[in-house]
């Protein structure tokens, strides 16, 4: 056995895990991937990896991916963000081969689940995970053996989107939106560990409608306090909550016990 870690692995721990760390700690050889793809008879398991893996320079044949999604249907990134602002109603995880594609090499098995109301890309994330692990429990003594078969992926109903179609490095939410996809937006982009969106320099952690009818041009940010943000949308006037998770993590590492009960009682961090 032997791991070939991330470029940005650096061996610490974070609130992902190291592989790099993890395998040194168990002994495991590291490796370089020029390296692994001269390795005859190889059986290369890829989950997330940093780097497009193509086929014609490994010496084996035996390549599979474990993709967060239900390809054809998002094959490549985001595929935490783009189900929910498409409004789909589940997802699911995905082992196939690696091609010469993108996400496109035969399937191998794939489960489905159904995406919360309160989905954000964090929770969506977590729950890929969770996923995966099964799955592969399931599936690994057949692909370690050689013996499983796969399904063609249909072309009709591929779906990709570039790194290019979400700006994270300047994301900002499109106000101009009926209630329901501005919360999808705000939830999109939820991921703590990486970005929180922001209303009128405030993170927010989701959106409800409370009026019929916009008081103000659409995309109008009409008023905001401690709790949250008023903004006018296509369909009504909606309230964007104030994100607390990460006042709630500050309270928690400086022990402020009565802070951190007044600020879960008005937040859906928990």
């Amino acid at each position: 056995m032997l791991v070939c870690p991330n470029a940005d692995d650096d061996g610490q721990r974070r609130w992902q895990p190291s592989l790099r760390r993890h395998a040194t700690e168990l002994g495991v050889s590291i490796m370089s991937l020029d390296e692994v793809a001269r390795i005859p008879d190889l059986l290369f398991l890829s989950l997330e990896f940093d780097r497009v893996l193509r086929p014609a320079a490994f010496t084996s044949t035996r390549l599979f991916n474990l993709h967060f999604s239900k390809p054809p249907a998002y094959r490549g990134v985001y595929t935490s963000a783009w189900p929910i602002l498409n409004d789909d109603a589940e997802s699911g995880v995905t082992p196939h081969r690696i091609d010469a594609g993108i996400d496109s090499g035969d399937i191998v098995a794939q489960c489905s689940f159904r995406l919360s109301a309160a989905e954000t890309a964090r929770s969506l994330y977590h729950r890929y995970l969770a996923e995966a692990a099964t799955l592969l429990h399931a599936q690994f003594d057949a692909v370690l053996a050689d013996t499983v078969s796969g399904r063609p992926q249909s072309t009709k109903d591929a779906t990709s989107h570039a790194r290019s179609s979400i700006d994270y490095a300047h994301l900002s939410l499109d106000l101009d939106q009926n209630t329901a996809a501005l919360d999808r937006q705000v939830r999109a982009y939820s991921f703590r560990e990486f970005q929180l969106p922001q209303l009128g320099g405030m993170a927010v952690a989701g959106v409800q409608r409370h009026t019929q009818r916009p008081s103000g041009p659409p995309g109008t940010i009409l008023r905001q306090d401690d709790d949250g943000v008023w903004v006018a949308t296509r369909d009504g006037d909606a309230w964007a909550m104030r994100d607390r998770s990460l006042d709630l993590l500050r309270l928690t590492d400086a022990g402020e016990h009565a802070a951190i009960a007044r600020a879960a009682a008005l937040s859906d961090f928990v």
